[in-house]
């Protein structure tokens, strides 16, 4: 299965901590809940993605990866990092963390939106 970038950091966030719900994760990824939703669906059709209820908060569904999911994540981390890489290889090393910075700068005045 073709993985998009998107769908990559959904899954990264689920290996990372998994059980997290739909709110958090959206906060995390910095995307809406409709986007969010749509990715689940996906990836839980694909087998790769289980939602269960919260036990304590029955509203509350909570994302963790199947085992499939696991196996294709541990997959990518290495094709993901190489073009991570790829990406930054022109940079020194300031410039490739203060890219970073800004990156995550960006992201986070998106949350406050």
């Amino acid at each position: 299965m073709e993985v998009s970038p998107l769908q990559y950091s959904l899954m990264c966030v689920a290996e990372q901590q998994p059980g997290m719900d739909l709110a958090q994760i959206c906060a995390q990824i910095a995307i809406d809940r409709a986007t969010l939703g749509h990715l689940v669906e996906r990836l839980e059709a694909a087998g790769l993605l289980k939602r269960t209820v919260s036990l304590l908060d029955r509203r509350q569904k909570l994302l963790s990866l199947t085992l499939k999911g696991e196996g294709l994540l541990r997959d990518l981390h290495e094709p993901a990092a190489r073009a991570d890489r790829r990406l930054f290889e022109g940079l020194a090393p300031a410039e490739h963390v203060a890219f970073r910075a800004m990156l995550r700068a960006a992201v986070a005045a998106g949350r406050g939106r």
